[in-house]
């Protein structure tokens, strides 16, 4: 009998995103003919951006289905440089852009800007790809805590401890607004962590994703850091997971080259016809009156959910003020919010995100979308309260 082949240890570091997981329990309901609402993935489904409809119809009728740069289409990466240029205040062009999907940008930039065995000091809770990002590129990872107490804003003198207790660290990843937290660092707090990534030598990966979805104001004004690598997506606030066009901005051309030539490695390059149709809607003059208007009604969609929920023992949560997110605080029901997520899908068909896929910060709390069909969410708010609280 021939051997079998192995998978390679390296194999190990592959893994998924946990809300995926999740959601493939729900499918398999689904695929029983079981009827699931779902509230545990950042998708845009409640929402539809009729100009971007417009442009892939357009383009489809002649579709142009050649190879584009390994950097993106030109045009498109000029257009995210004078965006860039405007909003930070400095000189960009072409060469500062690279477009490709923002979760692959994640592990682009960390395998780029560090070597293996070097450290990356993530948010916690944070996005799970910063994790799973890290470690698949051979990096240690170490944390910041976001302390709900404090608006889940983070310390300065705890991130410059860390910085200076493990000169390793490569790599300093800020997010705001936040996913799963919904929450916004003040510019002055911004500031101070780019001041320090500068004084230490390190890059500050900064995922913006969510910058225009901030309810009733503009994201801080805050300074621009020749350290800092900004992170994009047109998957939230255009409403368009499915193009799977991102971006990195950084002033830093020789970091841009290389995840160019990694872009090309893996992929030749990213769609051409989607990136095509984001660069008709980036291009447009009132290109941001979708987005506010998206920012607007997650803002109600948030007053209907906390009145959903209000009970004489409410389910707590901090108040988020941007994204589509809620960050429920279950722990007095259920402190293992795996637990309590699958027994909620089991119990009542709903989905949502355990807030331990976050990280150690993210235990006993769950996420809860706000971003799908509208119904879905009242409904799946009433079967929420009705689990925690059967006599309601």
């Amino acid at each position: 009998m021939s051997p079998v082949p192995y998978l390679s240890g390296r194999s190990r570091l592959y893994r998924p995103q946990p809300m995926f997981e999740l959601q493939a329990a729900a499918q398999r309901l689904e695929s029983a003919g079981q009827e699931v609402i779902h509230l545990e993935i950042g998708d845009t489904k409640g929402f539809s951006n009729p100009h971007i409809v417009r442009e892939l119809q357009r383009i489809s009728r002649d579709p142009d289905l050649g190879y584009v740069g390994s950097g993106g289409v030109a045009e498109l990466r000029e257009a995210f440089a004078e965006e860039y240029t405007i909003e930070k205040g400095i000189s960009l062009t072409s060469d500062n852009v690279v477009v490709a999907p923002a979760n692959a940008l994640i592990s682009q930039v960390m395998g780029v800007a560090c070597d293996v065995g070097d450290a990356a000091l993530l948010p916690n809770p944070g996005f799970p790809t910063y994790f799973l990002a890290a470690d698949c590129n051979g990096l240690r990872t170490t944390t910041y805590s976001l302390d709900a107490n404090r608006g889940w804003a983070p310390d300065v003198a705890e991130i410059e401890e860390k910085i200076r207790a493990d000169r390793n660290i490569r790599c300093l990843v800020i997010n705001s607004p936040s996913n799963p937290l919904g929450s916004v660092i003040p510019a002055d707090i911004i500031n101070q962590l780019l001041s320090l990534a500068e004084s230490y030598g390190i890059y500050c990966l900064f995922d913006e994703t969510y910058k225009n979805l901030i309810f009733g104001r503009p994201a801080p004004t805050h300074r621009h850091s020749p350290n800092a690598v900004y992170l994009y997506s047109l998957s939230k606030d255009a409403a368009a997971p499915g193009l799977r066009v991102g971006c990195v901005v950084s002033e830093q051309t020789d970091l841009v080259s290389k995840i160019v030539d990694y872009n090309s490695l893996l992929f030749s390059c990213a769609p051409g016809i989607t990136q095509r149709a984001a660069l008709a809607y980036v291009t447009q003059p009132d290109r941001l009156s979708f987005a506010h208007g998206m920012a607007n009604e997650i803002a109600a969609r948030l007053e209907m959910f906390d009145a959903q929920i209000a009970m004489p023992e409410p389910l707590d949560y901090v108040r988020p003020s941007a994204a589509f997110y809620v960050f429920l605080d279950v722990s007095k029901i259920c402190r293992n919010a795996t637990r309590f997520s699958y027994d909620l899908l089991a119990r009542e068909r709903v989905a949502v995100c355990p807030g331990d896929a976050f990280g150690p910060g993210g235990a006993g709390r769950v996420r809860v979308t706000l971003a799908g069909e509208v119904q879905d969410l009242e409904e799946g708010a009433r079967r929420l309260v009705r689990f925690v609280n059967p006599a309601s």
